[in-house]
């Protein structure tokens, strides 16, 4: 009987001590507009062609879109459509 409950412990143990992955954030990028389809937020285009607008933005995650405008006191801030993609 102890050994059967020393082994589903060493079971468990083992099980879950490999279970845990760590991922890094980076490469993200952001559009502050709406899009005309979702494949033009995954379609690759060399950067300065026609194909390339809209222009996306590097920034680092976590990131708010609207973080200076809503406090703004002399201005609206920003209620509209926002993307993330990952590169």
């Amino acid at each position: 009987m102890k050994l059967t409950y020393i082994l589903l412990f060493l079971f468990s143990f083992f099980n879950h001590s490999h279970g845990q992955t760590s991922k890094t954030l980076n490469n993200w990028e952001f559009l502050k507009s709406d899009l005309g389809g979702i494949w033009e937020g995954i379609r690759n285009a060399s950067a300065g062609s026609q194909e390339a607008v809209p222009i996306w933005e590097k920034v680092e995650v976590p990131h708010s879109y609207n973080a200076y405008d809503a406090v703004n006191p002399y201005g609206n801030y920003y209620q509209g459509p926002a993307w993330y993609r990952t590169y």
